[in-house]
């Protein structure tokens, strides 16, 4: 029989790092979830609500920027 799988185009460090991304994320959202049922410091919610909405934009525009610099300089 064939092994008909498709080869990951991401190194074991890429995907090391998404599972890592993927539970912070996950730690926050129950940190935010425990501080939303008890009651805690607004300026605590605010900032967790931060960590989840803004800095993942902050990092995807990051990563857009590297990439179209880079191609940009392959092409000269």
């Amino acid at each position: 029989m064939k092994d008909t799988r498709q080869k990951s185009s991401y190194t074991p460090l890429q995907r090391g790092l998404a599972m890592a991304g993927i539970l912070l994320i996950a730690a926050v959202i129950l940190l935010l979830i425990y501080n939303l049922l008890t009651g805690g410091p607004e300026s605590t919610i605010l900032g967790l609500l931060f960590c989840l909405i803004v800095l993942p934009c902050i990092l995807y525009g990051f990563r857009m920027y590297v990439e179209h610099t880079v191609k940009k300089k392959e092409k000269e």
